[in-house]
């Protein structure tokens, strides 16, 4: 994973809290992961 993918993880985590950011990261893992899902799923409330 890149540096900036990094960093923007960790601006989802300051943003949306550690726990919820989990949730959403072990659900991605069954698919294709990137950034941009995580955020979606996050904006969506499916964690």
């Amino acid at each position: 994973m890149g540096y900036r993918a990094c960093l923007g993880l960790l601006s989802l985590a300051r943003q949306y809290g550690n726990a919820r950011l989990e949730a959403v990261v072990s659900r991605a893992q069954l698919r294709a992961f990137n950034g941009r899902t995580v955020r979606n799923l996050l904006k969506q409330g499916l964690d």
